[in-house]
């Protein structure tokens, strides 16, 4: 525990003096006396402590540690209701700089998310539903969306400068990434994205940056690393589970198990959630650099890790779409999001 600094101990020395004498006077001398010594008190922590970055009131106004806070908050109990608020702004120029750079560095320091763009073949240009951006947003993230490139060394400068990579929905896997003829049930695939989205991964996860993949984004994760996917559930995977729901999107339509001992169970603590679900393809083998995390009913791998690394999740559903209705899926969002955090 640090020393305490002169002006403190001389606020905690008065204080404990108060304290002993304010039997022997009245209600209005004890409330004379406290809201002086409050003053003193507050000048010693609040003016001596550096700011912390965090997001309690005083905190970000004060900048003062745990143990601080919890003694001014005791003060609370002596002053009238917004003596706190009023002696701040009175003594603002004091600490105005402090407050300042705690405040634009709350900003600052959001990490920056890339998200992989998605693709529109008939308009001949890409997008992003406002859902994946919003969802990383309220948990704490900067998102950004990524040029539509192959060009190893744009990418490569990407995974450098970029805190976490959201891998999105949309094209189908293209089955020539894990070694199978497409299907004529097969949907449209985007050649360009699976080339930068397999070069991104692989760097991505090479230097051990936080990774969340998406519907499409875990069917990604499977196949880079050496896994395959069905290119059509209802032809090659028998089901009564809805796996493809019409709108509204947000809606959950079937259940998935949470095995124990994983990520997601520690996170979510609980067995068994209500998921939506929109894809037509799914994990048929899974990739041995990666263990499930979520199974559905009919044992369709509905969420994987990739052990031994700081954060690689893919997950089959969609909070992009259920993220302000579903607390699980915010959930997933802000540990990503923190996971993604740097010190700067």
């Amino acid at each position: 525990m640090a020393k305490k600094k002169k002006s403190q101990q001389a606020a905690d020395d008065q204080l404990f003096q108060m304290n002993r004498q304010s039997s022997n006077l009245n209600q209005n001398q004890q409330q004379i006396i406290n809201e002086n010594i409050y003053k003193k008190y507050a000048t010693a922590y609040i003016e001596t402590d550096k700011p912390r970055k965090k997001d309690s009131v005083l905190d970000i106004i004060f900048g003062v540690n745990d143990k601080v806070s919890d003694k001014i908050d005791d003060t609370l109990n002596w002053l009238p209701s917004g003596e706190l608020e009023r002696y701040y702004y009175n003594r603002k120029l004091n600490f105005s700089s402090s407050y300042e750079e705690t405040a634009e560095k709350s900003h600052i320091y959001r990490p920056i998310i890339a998200l992989m763009p998605l693709v529109d073949d008939e308009r001949a240009s890409y997008w992003m539903l406002p859902g994946y951006m919003q969802g990383i947003i309220n948990a704490g993230g900067t998102p950004i969306m990524l040029p539509l490139t192959d060009d190893e060394h744009i990418i490569r400068q990407l995974a450098d400068k970029c805190d976490g990579f959201l891998f999105t929905g949309g094209h189908d896997i293209s089955p020539w990434l894990y070694g199978e003829n497409p299907m004529p049930e097969c949907g449209s695939c985007s050649q360009i994205r699976d080339n930068m989205e397999r070069l991104l991964l692989i760097r991505a996860t090479e230097l051990n940056k936080p990774i969340l993949g998406i519907c499409r984004g875990i069917q990604l994760i499977n196949t880079v690393y050496g896994g395959t996917l069905y290119q059509d559930l209802p032809k090659q995977f028998n089901s009564e589970l809805e796996h493809k729901q019409k709108p509204p999107y947000d809606k959950p339509v079937h259940d998935v198990s949470i095995y124990y001992n994983t990520p997601l169970y520690d996170l979510l603590n609980t067995k068994i959630i209500s998921v939506n679900s929109y894809h037509h393809q799914g994990i048929k083998n899974l990739s041995d650099k990666l263990l499930p995390m979520a199974i559905a009913d009919d044992g369709l791998v509905e969420a994987v890790y990739m052990p031994n690394k700081r954060f690689v999740w893919g997950i089959q559903w969609h909070p992009e779409f259920s993220y302000k209705s579903d607390e699980n899926s915010r959930l997933i969002f802000e540990k990503f999001v923190e996971k993604s955090k740097v010190k700067r």
